[in-house]
């Protein structure tokens, strides 16, 4: 009669062999519930794209609030300028003759606007970039529940991936002509990445996750 021993079972695999129901060597099981190849390389599950949508909702908010809050005189000042062109504009139509040009508008509020971005900028950064190295999370992904991680280990992003992540992010995005195209392209990349990552991820090597992964 065969005994288990005599077939194979109990005894101990080849070496270098992994063993039944074991992950190979340098692998890890992926958290219960991830979706297959949506998790980081040691196997934590990537964050859900609309929560993050919901999260940079958030924190834009946050942003654009404190910036024309500092930025006051500047948007008053763009105003201004449009509430003169209008009233110019307004005028010639009235009188019968050619429009102004509007490059008379773009102009004047030229300066100041290039300021308000320059201001929105550093709010953003002011913003982030300690967020993400001390906490790994803004308001926003506090209050999704999601948080940035380096890809390669678990952990806080150091201060380079925070300040690369956060120009991959943003400041790339506000460069003129080509800054709106790649904002889009930006949040439209974890859609595909097989990592859930956007381009700023990619970037920085840092993924977000949920800040309480499924056990």
């Amino acid at each position: 009669m065969t005994t288990p021993d005599d077939a194979g079972y109990g005894q101990p695999p080849p070496y270098g062999q992994p063993a039944y129901g074991q992950p190979a060597y340098g692998q890890a099981y992926a958290p219960y519930g991830a979706p297959p190849g949506k998790t980081t390389p040691d196997g934590m599950p990537t964050s859900n794209p609309w929560r993050r949508l919901a999260a940079w909702i958030i924190d834009a908010l946050i942003v654009g609030t404190i910036t024309a809050i500092i930025g006051l005189p500047l948007l008053r000042s763009i105003l201004d300028g449009f509430r003169v062109y209008f009233d110019q504009v307004r005028a010639a139509a009235e009188a019968g003759a050619p429009t102004p040009p509007s490059t008379a508008f773009v102009d004047s509020v030229s300066g100041d606007l290039y300021k308000f971005v320059v201001l929105q900028l550093l709010v953003s950064a002011v913003y982030q970039i300690p967020l993400h190295k001390y906490l790994g999370s803004t308001v926003g992904k506090l209050a999704l529940g999601v948080r940035v991680r380096p890809l390669a280990h678990d952990g806080l992003p150091s201060w380079g991936q925070a300040v690369v992540r956060w120009a991959g992010q943003d400041l790339l995005a506000a460069v003129p002509t080509i800054g709106v195209l790649y904002r889009l392209l930006d949040s439209l990349w974890l859609l595909w990445d097989p990592r859930r990552q956007c381009l700023h991820d990619k970037i920085a090597r840092t993924a977000v996750v949920d800040r309480r992964p499924p056990r």
